[in-house]
């Protein structure tokens, strides 16, 4: 059941309302077809999918609107699981704009408590951009982001093993997205936290510079090219998993398009640096002609090492297969991409054509490339 109603005073008010009321129910034995919830509903009331209760929703909010100020709503909803969870969430938004400075505050915040656990989930954001050359649509603005989810148990003070916490701050420099050249500078810090007994402590630290734009050099091609750096800090090895790592990813694409569309190209050039697992490599007896490998003993000890297998000059001898195992050390990879793609169609040409041509305008050509 849901109810919304715009309210206005009259024609000429700036000033408008609207308030709105949502109330569901779910029984325990009903299953739907398809998802009917948002795709977020789980995780905005950290709850377990696979309980089966009845469940009750509701939500009362208000949204006021202003044609010169913008706008600002307030929501405060409940999600009751019968005989397991209850939760409680406020959700707000507001954005104005003033003499070219646009800022824009939302988020949730959930207090909930179910059999085992008792939650808060805090998700604050918040941008804010000031108009810095009004010809070019030049702006300089901030955006801040936070999540954090602290799940407790109802007998203890100490935090769950899923409870998290992470924040980023970012600075940014942008034009106009509808110029022919556009582009857009940035910096932003993030910091990780993970559950230490009844704190949190931090995991990791990142600093990442991110520039990339577009320049629209006709009307029928362009170029757009975007490149990131990233160095991650890890104040405490011992406290998680993760390592200190400095990665880099580049990207330049050219498009353009001929001939009435007949031909169109797109050509793109990466550069990255990342990580992938270390390979581990076993060999294991088989059957005489059922692997692709040997063992000769160079050394004459008996004793089988990894230097002395290698390919059965013919198949019928080849008594050993080599398995590949992931292990959980990485080691760190530079890499380089090369794309091009060129297609060919015939119909934008002579598609209304008659004979040979018309039997052309049937056909398209189509090749890809990578290096």
């Amino acid at each position: 059941m849901e109810f919304k109603e715009r309210l206005q005073r009259d024609t000429a008010s700036n000033w408008s309302f609207e308030p709105s009321l949502v109330y569901e129910f779910k029984g325990r034995n009903f299953t739907p077809v398809n998802p009917y919830r948002p795709a977020e509903f789980q995780r905005d009331w950290n709850i377990d999918p696979l309980v089966k209760t009845d469940e009750h929703y509701f939500s009362a909010g208000m949204t006021t609107k202003h044609r010169t100020f913008g706008s600002a709503m307030y929501q405060i909803g409940g999600f009751i699981q019968q005989d397991n969870y209850q939760g409680l969430i406020h959700r707000y938004d507001l954005a104005t704009t003033y003499k070219g400075l646009a800022l824009k505050i939302y988020g949730s915040e959930l207090r909930a408590e179910s059999a085992l656990l008792k939650t808060s989930f805090s998700r604050p954001r918040v941008d804010i951009n000031q108009v810095l050359l009004k010809k070019s649509g030049l702006r300089i603005g901030f955006y801040g982001e936070r999540e954090r989810n602290e799940s407790r148990a109802t007998n203890s003070n100490e935090l769950a093993l899923q409870s998290f916490s992470w924040a980023i701050a970012r600075f940014y420099l942008l034009n106009q997205q509808t110029r022919k050249f556009r582009y857009q500078l940035s910096y932003t810090y993030r910091e990780d936290w993970l559950p230490s007994l009844d704190i949190f402590k931090t995991a990791t630290r990142a600093n990442e510079f991110r520039a990339e734009g577009a320049w629209q050099t006709g009307p029928k091609s362009s170029l757009q090219w975007n490149l990131t750096t990233r160095n991650m800090e890890v104040p405490d090895t011992s406290f998680t998993s993760f390592r200190p790592q400095q990665t880099y990813l580049g990207r330049l694409t050219y498009q353009f398009v001929a001939l009435k569309n007949a031909l169109r190209s797109n050509t793109s050039y990466e550069v990255g640096s990342g990580q992938e697992p270390r390979l581990e490599f076993t060999y294991v007896e088989v059957r005489q002609g059922e692997g692709q490998y040997i063992w000769n003993d160079l050394n004459g000890d008996g004793v089988q090492q990894l230097d002395e297998f290698e390919v059965a000059p013919f198949l019928d001898q080849a008594n050993f297969l080599r398995i590949a195992t992931l292990t959980s050390d990485f080691i760190r990879t530079n890499n380089i991409l090369l794309n091009q793609q060129l297609i060919l169609d015939a119909k934008p040409l002579w598609f209304n054509e008659k004979g040979f041509k018309r039997f052309l305008s049937k056909w398209s050509w189509q090749k890809a490339i990578s290096i």
